[in-house]
C-alpha cells in the first residue's frame, strides 16, 4: 500500500469482541469474552501514518518490509514491537499510560526488536515538566551488524529497550530457546564465576578449618592472543568465562540445528569457534570441543547447500583431530554434494573404517561407488 495516507485504528476498535474457551479454577470449561484487537500487523507500506489509539489485547505490534512509516502510539500500551527489513521509520510513543500513571513505553518488558532496518527512530515523549523525552535512532548497519557465514547482515538481531532511564540498542542472541543480550550473558557468566569461588572458598573453609574471607585470592595469568586478552595477558577467571561462553553457544548451535533452525546454528556455531580460537595455545584442554564446533557448521551448511563451505569446515575438523569420525564423514559428503566422487570415496571409506557398522556411512559409501561408476564410464565413454 502506497500513501500519503493515513490510518486511524480509533479507540471505538477497543470494543471489538472476540470468545475464547478457557478453563476454570475448578477444571471446567468456559467461554469468556475478550475485547479489543488481538495484534496488529503493518506490512509492505510507504509513506503512510499510523495512528493507534485502540486496545491491542496482546500489546504487540509487528512491521516488515515498509518504508516511510510514521507510527504515533496513543493511550493504549503497546510492549513489544517486532520491525524487519524496512527504512526509514518513526514511531511515537505519545500518550501516557493512565493506570499507571507512567510513559507508554519504559518498563523492564518494553521491548523493540529490529533486524535489517534502516534508519528507525524511537521518540517516547514524557508529560510535560518531568524532563527530556527517551530518543533513540537505530540502524543495522551503524549499530554493528555484519554478515557471519552464510547469514547476511539483515539478520543479524537487536533489542533496543530502557536500561537505567536510557535508550539502549543491544545484539541479540538466542540460547537454549531463549533470547537473551550479550550484555546479559556476560553478567550470566560474571554470576558464574562468582559462585564458583564462593564454593571453592567455602569448600577450603571447610577442609583447613580457618577463615580465609580476608585472604588475597591470586589467580593465574597466561601469555595469549586470544582477543579478550589485556596487554597480551589473560587471566584463569577470563578464560572460565570464555570456556562457559563457548558451551553455551554450542549448546544453542546444537538446539537450533535439531529444530532445523540451521542460519541460527550456524550464527552460534560461528560465536564458539571465534571465542575459543587460541585456547589450545593455552591448554588443550580447556576447550577440547573445538573440532566438533567446525564438524556441526559443516552439517548445517551441508543442510543449507553451501557445499564449499561445508568442505571447508570439514577440513578444519579433520586437521584439528584426525580421529574423529564426523570430520572424514562430512568431508565425504561435501565433496560428493560438489560431483568430486573420486576425492570423496576415500573419505567416505576412512569412516567406515572407523564405524564398520555406522549404517549411515555403509549407505554413502555404496551411493559415492553408484556415482563414480557412471563418471568412470563417462569419462571412458567420452
Amino acid at each position: 500500500m502506497k500513501g500519503p495516507v493515513t490510518i486511524n485504528l480509533s479507540s471505538d476498535l477497543s470494543f471489538l469482541e472476540s470468545s475464547s474457551t478457557v478453563e476454570n479454577d475448578k477444571g471446567a470449561k468456559e467461554t469468556v469474552k475478550i475485547a479489543g484487537v488481538t495484534k496488529v500487523f503493518l506490512s509492505n507500506l510507504r509513506d503512510i501514518t499510523v495512528i493507534t489509539r485502540c486496545k491491542i489485547i496482546t500489546s504487540s505490534l509487528e512491521i516488515s518490509h515498509c518504508s516511510n512509516l510514521r507510527i504515533q502510539i496513543y493511550q493504549e500500551k503497546i510492549s513489544t514491537i517486532q520491525c524487519d527489513l524496512s527504512h526509514d521509520l518513526l514511531i511515537e510513543f505519545i500518550g501516557v499510560d493512565i493506570k499507571r500513571d507512567n510513559l507508554l513505553f519504559g518498563d523492564i518488558n518494553d521491548k523493540i526488536y529490529h533486524a535489517g532496518v534502516k534508519n528507525l527512530k524511537l521518540v517516547a515523549r514524557k508529560k510535560s515538566g518531568e524532563g527530556k523525552r527517551l530518543e533513540k535512532s537505530m540502524d543495522y548497519l551503524a549499530d554493528g551488524a555484519i554478515a557471519e557465514g552464510t547469514a547476511t547482515a539483515e539478520e543479524y538481531q537487536f533489542v533496543t529497550h530502557v536500561l537505567h532511564g536510557e535508550l539502549v540498542t543491544e545484539r541479540l542472541l538466542r540460547l537454549h530457546n531463549k533470547h537473551i543480550t550479550e550484555r546479559e550473558l556476560q553478567e550470566q557468566l560474571l554470576r558464574e564465576k562468582v559462585e564458583q569461588m564462593n564454593m571453592n572458598s567455602s569448600a577450603k573453609d571447610h577442609v583447613e578449618g580457618v577463615n580465609i574471607a580476608d585472604d588475597n585470592v591470586e589467580e593465574e595469568i597466561f601469555l595469549s592472543s586470544h582477543p579478550s586478552a589485556i596487554g597480551g595477558t589473560i587471566s584463569s577467571l577470563q578464560l572460565k568465562g570464555i570456556v562457559f561462553s563457548c558451551e553455551q553457544h554450542k549448546t544453542g548451535g546444537n538446539e537450533a540445528f535439531q529444530n532445523g533452525e540451521y542460519m541460527q546454528a550456524i550464527l552460534l556455531y560461528t560465536r564458539a569457534i571465534e571465542e575459543s580460537a587460541g585456547l589450545d595455545e593455552i591448554d588443550n584442554t580447556l576447550f577440547p570441543a573445538r573440532h566438533v564446533l567446525f564438524a556441526n557448521r559443516s552439517a548445517c551448511f551441508l543442510k543449507m547447500g553451501h557445499h564449499e563451505k561445508a568442505l571447508e569446515d570439514a577440513v578444519h575438523c579433520v586437521e584439528l583431530q584426525p580421529s574423529y569420525i564426523k570430520g572424514h564423514f562430512r568431508k565425504g559428503l561435501a565433496l560428493h554434494a560438489m560431483k568430486r566422487y573420486d576425492e570423496a570415496m576415500p573419505c567416505l571409506v576412512e569412516a567406515l573404517r572407523m564405524e564398520p557398522n555406522n549404517k549411515q556411512v555403509q549407505q554413502a559409501v555404496k551411493f559415492c561407488e553408484v556415482n563414480l561408476a557412471k563418471e568412470m564410464r563417462k569419462r571412458m565413454d567420452g
